[in-house]
């Protein structure tokens, strides 16, 4: 059990390196059933202490029992909201050059984000609802798309 947490926080660890600006959220689901979760605004840092799983951002810091807990999920927000049921149909297109979006509100914004969570294109939806955000300049690799209440992933070869 102690290597399972050992290799949570070790994972937790990377993973809050690559989070810098968003919310992040620790979820500790413990034996008895009870689950706690913690919010953070900064990078937390989670180690160990005698037997205690330490969980510390800035001068404060929370301690549970190794032996107590169950499993660990760590989490980060990048701000996008729920999906609406019933909304209207929109339509995406994606080429080398560009991400290009129909059917969304005139003025909403389509923004595409990096893997690390970094705004890299983003276009205003023109008077018929169509966003084109240009992704000639990024480099090949998977990235995500969000507008409104919508948000798709995609591949730029």
């Amino acid at each position: 059990m102690k290597r399972i947490i050992l290799a949570a926080a070790l994972a937790l660890s990377s993973v809050a390196m690559f989070a810098e600006g968003f919310a992040h959220s620790l979820i500790v689901s413990k034996k008895s059933g009870e689950t706690v979760e913690y919010k953070f605004e900064a990078d937390p840092r989670v180690s160990f202490d005698a037997g205690d799983m330490v969980i510390a951002t800035g001068q404060q810091q929370v301690r549970h029992a190794i032996a107590d807990l169950e499993k660990l999920s760590f989490t980060k927000t990048v701000g996008i909201d729920k999906v609406e049921a019933n909304k209207s149909d929109i339509s995406v297109a994606v080429t080398s050059s560009y991400v290009e979006v129909e059917g969304i509100a005139p003025g909403a914004v389509l923004t595409v984000y990096s893997l690390e969570g970094r705004n890299v294109a983003s276009a205003v939806a023109d008077a018929q609802g169509t966003a084109q955000a240009s992704i000639a300049n990024l480099a090949p690799g998977i990235y995500v798309a969000a507008c409104e209440a919508h948000s798709f992933k995609f591949v730029k070869k």
